[in-house]
Formats: C-alpha cells, sequence, structure tokens
C-alpha cells in the first residue's frame, strides 16, 4: 500500500487568504482543533497550498511530531499559487527556523497586507483595544487569561498580534491557549473533561493546549482598532512608564510606515513582581490604562 495515496486535504481561509492543506490523515482532527476558527469549505481558486509529511513515520502525522518534538524528518512545502517565487521546500527535525505554513504570513497574499509580532490582544469593556507584548514567559497569556476572568476584558488574541494594514485594524487570532508551570497545574482537573493537546517545552516543561472558550466561557471577540500597547516586564518592584513606542520588528513586507499607522504613538511599560500573580497583574495593567497606576515619567 502506497501510504502517500491516503492523503487528503483540509481548506481553510486567513483574512481572505484561502490554503488548502495536503495532509495525512491524522493530521485533520489536529488542524481542526488549532485552526478550526479558519475552516472553510473548499475554494473555487485557491491563493497558497500547503503540504506537510512527517517523513519518518507517515502515518503518525505531522502535527503529532510537532507537539511530541519527537525529532523525526518532516518535509514542508509551501506553493504560493500567486507568486512562485514565495515558494518553500524544507525538510527539518526541529521547528526552529522554519517558515510558517498555517497562517502563511510569507506568501505574496499576506506579506505585504498583513504585519504580525508575539503577544495577546484584549478588548476592554469600554471598547478600547489593547496589546500586551514582552519577553517569552513573562506573563502574557494569564494575565489576559486573567483579564477574561475578572469580566474587564475578552480575549482577541493570544500568541501573536495580526494587524491588517488595509484596514488600519487589529485583527481576531484564535487559537488554543497555553497552560504552563502554575497555571497548567490550576487547570489539571478540567483537563480530562475537555478536548486538548499536551506538547514540552524545553524552557518550561508540559504544557497543556486548550480551546479559549473551555477555561473563558467564550470564543474570542472581535478584533479593531488599537488603542495600546502595554509592555510587560518583570522587576522588583511594581512601576508603571509611558515610553515612545519601541522598534518591535513585525514580520511583514510592508514599509515601516504602514504598520506606524495602525499603532499609537506610545506604549505603557508596566514593571511587575515576579511573585503577582495573574490577577495582581491584570489589575496592575488596568489601573496603568486608567490613570490610576503611578507613572514616573
Amino acid at each position: 500500500m502506497n501510504l502517500l495515496s491516503s492523503e487528503t486535504t483540509v481548506d481553510l481561509n486567513f483574512w481572505g487568504t484561502s490554503v488548502t492543506v495536503q495532509c495525512s490523515p491524522s493530521d485533520v482532527a489536529e488542524i481542526s482543533f488549532f485552526y478550526r476558527a479558519f475552516l472553510a469549505g473548499p475554494a473555487t481558486e485557491s491563493d497558497v497550498a500547503v503540504r506537510v509529511r512527517c517523513l519518518s513515520w507517515i502515518t503518525r502525522g505531522f502535527f503529532r511530531s510537532l507537539l511530541a518534538n519527537d525529532g523525526l524528518e518532516k518535509h514542508l512545502e509551501i506553493n504560493d499559487l500567486r507568486d512562485e517565487r514565495f515558494s518553500v521546500s524544507r525538510v527539518f527535525h526541529d521547528w526552529s527556523g522554519v517558515p510558517s505554513p498555517l497562517p502563511p504570513f510569507a506568501t505574496s497574499t499576506m506579506r505585504n497586507r498583513i504585519a504580525v509580532y508575539p503577544g495577546a490582544v484584549v478588548r476592554l469593556t469600554d471598547g478600547r483595544m489593547v496589546a500586551l507584548i514582552g519577553e517569552n514567559y513573562v506573563g502574557k497569556t494569564s494575565t489576559v487569561v486573567a483579564f477574561c476572568r475578572m469580566n474587564r476584558a475578552e480575549l482577541v488574541a493570544d500568541s501573536l498580534v495580526v494587524l491588517d494594514l488595509d484596514e488600519r485594524v487589529c485583527l481576531t487570532y484564535e487559537t488554543p491557549l497555553g497552560f504552563r508551570r502554575q497555571g497548567l497545574k490550576n487547570i489539571t482537573n478540567l483537563l480530562d473533561q475537555i478536548e486538548h493537546r499536551l506538547t514540552v517545552s524545553p524552557d518550561t516543561g508540559l504544557v497543556a493546549l486548550v480551546q479559549p472558550e473551555a477555561v473563558l466561557g467564550r470564543r474570542n471577540a472581535p478584533g479593531g482598532p488599537l488603542d495600546h500597547i502595554v509592555h510587560l516586564v518583570m522587576g522588583p518592584v511594581s512601576r508603571v512608564e509611558t515610553l515612545e513606542l519601541p522598534d518591535l520588528q513585525w514580520f511583514t513586507a510592508a514599509p515601516p510606515s504602514r504598520v506606524k499607522a495602525c499603532l499609537p504613538n506610545r506604549a505603557v511599560q508596566v514593571q511587575l513582581p515576579k511573585a503577582w500573580t495573574p490577577e495582581n497583574r491584570a489589575t496592575a495593567v488596568l489601573n496603568a490604562l486608567t490613570n490610576r497606576g503611578e507613572p514616573t515619567t
């Protein structure tokens, strides 16, 4: 039996970019879990064709191999059907340095219209859109989850801030939330009752991936114009500063002027003690944005 002949396809649509994914049957459930908000019917004409395979163990599936960090050989093809100059093919064992296949941000239909940067986005109850940025593991996810559980905001995006440069808005990017360390301990009893995935981070250990509404009670909220950027940092004491907007090196092919037009002129830097709870951090951020903090500049 030719195992490659059993491959199937899944159709997705990322903010107007139509993507057809060719994969093993075992990958279908994983794509549906991670990208369910972008599942679509077959397009009349696709913009991008993606093919993913775990070459060392074809029936295992590409995404199961990634989650397991098993080091098996994987193959990724991203065929830009609008401009072949942006098509790529990679054989790899670990994810680092490999272009994103889903969403295919580097392809011609997205690279000039979309800009992305690591971070989280919430819509406050008064309608303001706030992006939280900061170093890895500074507490962005736990802080936005606390915001939502305190009924002070709705989640818009967790892992990436996604800007539509044509419309000058921040887009909804619904993906599973990652819980690690204390956050994982807090939801362990819930995991037996809900669909989830597990992976292992070399930096933080076991990570549980869970759909937003399983822990927040609702799916992600609509995006909109970005009102604030909050830069979270860890430090010995609580401190708030208003700073010039840093050069964030957004991933995009668009000129910096187009990105700048979507952003506020300044950023709020909130320094928080490491020992603070997510609820403490969320309250401090809210205070900083409502002029109840103690800015030093």
